[in-house]
């Protein structure tokens, strides 16, 4: 009965869009790569919001507790360019964050 776990996971896989090249520009913009290695977290994408004004900004971390820590210095370096974005923030693991990064390291080679 309800809605199964696998329908969200679908629905959170199916609204953004990773690319090395978008995730490379958004470090380059707001954060560092060096930055997003040491701390295992990448912004993956900005996307259009369909149920809202307001773009959404998809980030992905390795380690949710450590979340508390760098939530707010993120959303603030982020909405000094970009008040009204909504930023989502998942939880992938550190095998994908790392293989993600090195899309994105390959691309300054």
């Amino acid at each position: 009965r309800g809605i199964k776990p696998s329908f969200f996971f679908w629905i959170i896989n199916s609204m953004y869009i990773f690319t090395p090249e978008s995730a490379k520009e958004l470090i380059e913009k707001y954060l560092s790569l060096q930055w997003c290695k040491d701390n295992l977290i990448i912004p993956i994408s900005i996307e259009s919001n369909p149920s809202s004004s307001n773009d959404i900004f998809w980030i992905a971390i390795a380690n949710y507790s450590y979340l508390g820590t760098i939530a707010s210095p993120i959303k603030e370096r982020i909405k000094q360019n970009i008040p009204n974005i909504e930023i989502i923030f998942i939880e992938k693991s550190i095998e994908e964050i790392e293989e993600m990064l090195d899309k994105v390291s390959a691309l300054n080679k």
